[in-house]
């Protein structure tokens, strides 16, 4: 699989620690060993808080033409959850480009077989549960302040634009043929609203139900 992959594009490490004090060597030694170049290996000391302030792997993300595969040695080196890595993977799908973990072989998205579509389906779903929890809290949280005398208006973060956009996709994806995969009717809802998967889980922590 991965000499098919060097044919097809270039590999493309990422190795990210937190601290200026950590070290790379470990990382970078494994990515050097899994094939990649040292001229194509992007470099980070940055909290994994948030991709956007991570201008390397930004970078990365930039640089990636077709057939490219991007290698970390593990997936938390460019995500701290499930659903920035599917933001991620949502990016490379974009530039038809992979992503492959060393440590995790079943977050690698080189795999077409039906085993690997699986692991991708179950992986979309451990997303999906972790966004209803959180929807699960928040309403929890309103019932509390509801009952306390205190009442929510406009979601946060959400203008007038946003909120007709999200009940517009509430009612496509209540009317979605429900013997589809879950992650096809999104991705399906997603084309034609011109969204991300990650904005479809924004707008689904404030209002979508299963």
């Amino acid at each position: 699989m991965k000499n098919k992959q060097q044919k097809k594009g270039i590999l493309r490490g990422y190795a990210r620690v937190s601290l200026d004090k950590q070290d790379l060597t470990r990382q970078i030694i494994e990515l050097k060993r899994f094939g990649v170049k040292t001229e194509n290996i992007y470099k980070e000391k940055k909290s994994g808080r948030t991709q956007k302030n991570r201008i390397e792997l930004q970078r990365l993300l930039t640089d990636l033409k077709e057939g490219d595969v991007m290698v970390v040695e593990e997936s938390s080196r460019c995500a701290r959850n499930l659903r920035d890595y599917l933001a991620i993977i949502e990016k490379l799908s974009q530039k038809k480009a992979s992503i492959i973990s060393i440590k995790e072989p079943y977050f690698s998205t080189t795999d077409d077989s039906p085993h690997g579509e699986l692991i991708r389906n179950i992986m979309m779903s451990l997303a999906q549960f972790d966004v209803k929890l959180i929807s699960q809290r928040t309403k929890e949280g309103l019932a509390v302040a509801a009952a306390a005398g205190r009442y929510g208006g406009r979601p946060r973060g959400l203008s007038k634009k946003s909120i007709v956009k999200m009940k517009k996709i509430q009612t496509m994806w209540n009317n979605r043929n429900k013997s589809e995969p879950k992650m096809k009717a999104i991705e399906t809802i997603c084309k034609k609203m011109k969204i991300s998967i990650s904005t479809f889980y924004k707008y689904r922590r404030y209002n979508l139900k299963n």
